[in-house]
């Protein structure tokens, strides 16, 4: 069984934050291993990537506890709106980490809500995903701007 990556658990898991999270740099000072990432579906050799065992920028977050106002995040905006997509399509988080290409820990900070907001690059790909455009991705209700806190 694939243990989570620690990055799924950390408070700067976000591109601001992180060289890792924002351009698969990785972090100086790391303890990390190589791993080969394959498609799951048909086993098909991706590319390297690194399992990572600790971090120096590494901050535990606790259940990403946010002052809100009284709307929804960019990134609970982009949740819901990927929750609608992959229900249409009667698909999971999992097949979206698979077959569109996002590395596993984008998927998990996206699906747990664990940055303010999402990368462009993320969303490009997510949309592609859907075979959609990024005007028709946020072509919703949900993002309506009174919903929001920005």
């Amino acid at each position: 069984m694939r243990r989570e990556q620690l990055c799924w658990d950390c408070k700067n898991a976000c591109a601001s934050r992180c060289c890792w999270m924002r351009d698969c740099t990785p972090v100086p000072g790391w303890d990390a291993k190589e791993v080969a990432r394959h498609k799951s579906d048909q086993g098909q050799y991706l590319g390297k990537s690194y399992f990572i065992v600790k971090c120096p920028n590494f901050v535990k977050d606790t259940k990403h506890k946010e002052e809100k106002k009284n709307g929804l995040t960019i990134s609970e905006a982009v949740r819901f709106r990927i929750d609608e997509l992959l229900g249409k399509k009667r698909i999971g988080w999992k097949d979206l980490e698979h077959k569109a290409f996002v590395a596993a820990s984008v998927v998990k900070t996206v699906a747990r809500c664990r940055a303010k907001s999402v990368n462009v690059r993320t969303i490009y790909a997510v949309s592609e995903f859907f075979n959609m455009t990024v005007s028709e991705f946020f072509d919703s209700p949900i993002f309506n701007a009174e919903k929001i806190d920005f």
